[in-house]
């Protein structure tokens, strides 16, 4: 061993290795340590040739994971090709311990920081070859195996094409509400998948079914279904598409026609509208009487156009829409007006007449020969149970206000299918004493402080004038309908009279105006505790100052939630009457008077079963306080099964609220107050007594489903669910 240049030498007589050190590596020590395993790799060597010498023509081969870690015991693994075995052989000459242990530490502190690498060195020199091996017998020939069956032929493996398709989809013509079918085929490789659309617009998805074989089928068509539908197959390699026309034939339907008789003027202007829709869109033609008309005088649309309405132009029209559906036909009739020349006619302009008397309306189209007459009245023939018709004439007897209005007198003669008519209009007036029309009480009342307005109308003809008195004095002097009585005193109470005034007549309507306080004769009491059967009668009277007994109402108010009950009756003295009491009838009642000005409650207990349903023993007596609202208590049950038609009674001082009255009290969210009662009286999170509890119940809750949550805080708003578990109890207010 030599040591030159920072490089440490080692060597034997065959074999030499050099080991480049790192600078760090400057101690001696360590340069023996990587002598001692450089010699280690030249006796492993040699033992190798020696095996091999020794076995004759035995492969034996060193493997490099058999030595690549030299802090591990090495065995040297070589084959026997005779025995076809692997073996293993190790030499403990070389693995000395204190090498081992030396080496261990040096691959700790060094190798694993890369601060040293090993280059293997020179090949050496090659072996003498080794001795040959006696040849071995040769084995005996056996006989010729029998020919095996011929095997199943192979699948064929289809070709990777793009789609195509196979199968085009035909044209389809159909009716409404019929039913359309497209057929389509693809192939290719992979398969295609096949999907169907529709052009510009989306597949009507309710009414169309795809089969196995990738028809498309549309049911119950409509008309919007028409348009082309499109076959599209599809691979990783393309796509293809093939495209049919759905055609909808629609029967002929008309969509404007003229009236059943048109009535033109002669020379007039006149179009005739006859409007028709289908598919394919239909033809209109035009025939009067049996002539066919010049298509000349018909639009595009089916419009029939007269120039200037003549004679002949009247008569019976057929209007006739035809497609390949077939046709449709709408007949009516075109009167002629034709003007009466020469005719002096005196219009009469109005008839003015009082109530009671006889009147004649005359008509001056008499003067014309060969004319007909009617009368009417706003449009309607006048009847004659009270008016006397004669040809030029009409009379009416006794007559009133109703009978006023517009009158006319039509004077028609027929020329063939053309009609000639002439039309005299007069207006009847009927004048009348004048009448107040608004409806107005004969005794009003009114509290201190309140405004009021009244109004006074009033009806002719001719039309009156109308005013207010109180008394005998009059309020305004010039005519006014309204009455504005502001921030009202015992002063304001009086007589007051609506007049209305015309040249005929008056009319008046008087009231009586009360201001006065209202105050109870007898309140109802405050507590009214009864048992189950029992009937309860409830006393509260009011009256109106002086001494004017008033009508009182009762109002089940549990909170605010109104109920009514066939077993309540309210007396005519005021009284309430709760027959067959039950437990569900207790609640506070209002007793109100005055348009509810005043009121009083009364809270009615009915006990049954009193609060044995109530689980008392939590640190709060089963019966927690509110920390948000101090009138609210929450009362926990035994059972946690939620019996929707059970009457749970709060305890004595207390009543079951109800779900509106939860509302206006829980409005906020601000989490600011603890919870319900998750984790309160000894509770852990929401169970107690081996039973988890959620739900605190409302009187009203088996129709509104509300609840207060035990672990929400206590000001949360309440909240809504059907289940009948986890019930926790409900919710009381002090009374």
């Amino acid at each position: 061993m030599s040591v030159e240049n920072k490089n440490v030498v080692c060597s034997s007589k065959r074999d030499r290795v050099v080991l480049y050190t790192s600078p760090v590596v400057t101690s001696v020590l360590l340069a023996i340590v990587f002598c001692q395993l450089a010699l280690h790799q030249i006796r492993l060597r040699e033992l190798e040739r020696h095996i091999k010498h020794s076995r004759g023509n035995d492969d034996v081969q060193l493997r490099k994971q058999d030595i690549k870690r030299p802090a591990d015991t090495l065995a040297l693994r070589y084959t026997r090709e005779e025995e076809g075995t692997e073996e293993v052989s190790t030499s403990g000459d070389y693995f000395g311990l204190v090498a081992e242990q030396q080496l261990r530490k040096f691959l700790k502190a060094s190798c694993a920081k890369n601060e040293l690498v090993c280059i293997q060195g020179n090949k050496g020199e090659k072996g003498d070859k080794g001795l040959a091996a006696a040849q071995g017998t040769a084995g005996s020939l056996s006989s010729k195996g029998a020919k095996g069956e011929k095997g199943d032929p192979g699948l064929r493996r289809d070709s990777i094409d793009p789609p195509v398709i196979t199968e085009q989809p035909s044209d389809v013509l159909t009716l409404e509400s019929g039913e359309a079918k497209f057929d389509c085929a693809a192939k290719g490789f992979p398969t295609p998948q096949i999907r169907w659309l529709k052009l510009e617009s989306n597949l009507p998805k309710s009414r169309i079914s795809m089969q196995k074989n990738h028809s498309l089928t549309i049911n119950n068509i409509y008309q919007h279904d028409a348009g082309t539908y499109v076959c599209v197959a599809e691979n990783i390699f393309g796509v293809a598409k093939s495209y049919a026309t759905l055609t909808i034939h629609v029967p002929v339907k008309f969509a404007a026609v003229p009236p059943s008789v048109v009535f033109i003027r002669q020379g007039q202007y006149v179009k005739l509208e006859c409007l028709a829709t289908g598919v394919p869109f239909p033809t209109i033609s035009w025939t009067r009487g049996d002539e066919q008309l010049n298509d000349s005088s018909v639009t595009d649309n089916g419009t029939l156009i007269i120039q200037s309405a003549k004679q002949e132009n009247g008569g019976e029209y057929k209007c006739t829409a035809k497609n390949t559906l077939g046709k449709k036909t709408y007949t009516f009739s075109v009167n002629l007006q034709m003007s009466l020349e020469n005719s002096s006619l005196e219009v009469n302009r109005g008839v003015q007449v009082q109530s009671g008397d006889d009147v004649t309306l005359k008509c001056t189209l008499c003067a014309i020969p060969g004319l007909s007459i009617i009368w009417v009245k706003e449009a309607e023939q006048v009847e004659t149970d009270k008016a006397e018709k004669a040809k030029c004439s009409l009379t009416i007897r006794n007559v009133t206000g109703n009978d006023a209005g517009n009158y006319s007198c039509i004077a028609t003669t027929q020329i063939g299918f053309s009609f000639a008519f002439l039309r005299q209009d007069m207006n009847l007036v009927v004048k009348t004493a004048a009448r107040v029309t608004s409806v107005i009480s004969s005794v009003m009342v009114f509290w201190p402080g309140e405004t009021v307005s009244l109004e006074c109308s009033g009806a002719g003809p001719p039309l009156p004038n109308v005013y207010w008195t109180k008394g005998h004095v009059r309020l305004i002097r010039k005519p006014q309908k309204i009455l504005l009585l502001k921030n009202m005193s015992k002063q304001d109470g009086g007589r007051y009279s609506c007049h209305a005034v015309n040249y005929l007549g008056q009319d008046i309507k008087t009231t009586i105006i009360i201001v006065a306080d209202i105050k109870f004769v007898q309140r109802p009491p405050v507590f009214v505790e009864a048992s189950v059967s029992d009937t309860i009668v409830i006393n509260c009277t009011a009256e109106i100052a002086p001494h004017i007994p008033t009508f009182t109402e009762w109002t089940f108010l549990h909170g605010q939630c109104n109920a009514e009950s066939s077993r309540w009756t309210s007396l005519s003295n005021g009284s309430l009457v709760i027959r067959r009491a039950t437990a569900w009838d207790s609640a506070k009642y209002i007793c109100s008077a005055g348009n509810k000005r005043i009121s009083a409650s009364v809270q009615v207990r009915v006990t049954d079963s009193s609060t044995n349903w109530m689980l008392p023993f939590d640190y709060c007596g089963g019966f927690r306080q509110s920390t948000y609202n101090a009138s609210v208590y929450y009362a926990v049950s035994w059972s946690t099964t939620w019996n929707k038609s059970k009457f749970y009674q709060c305890p004595k001082g207390y009543y079951w609220a109800c779900t509106e009255e939860g509302r206006n009290i829980f409005k906020n969210d601000k989490r600011t107050y603890k919870y319900v009662y998750s984790g309160q009286c000894g509770w852990s999170s929401n169970n107690f007594a081996g039973g988890t509890r959620y739900y605190f119940r409302f009187r009203d809750s088996a129709s509104t489903n509300a609840h207060k949550y035990s672990e929400n805080y206590d000001e949360y708003p309440i909240q809504t669910s059907s289940s009948t578990s986890y019930f926790a109890g409900i919710v009381c207010i002090k009374t």
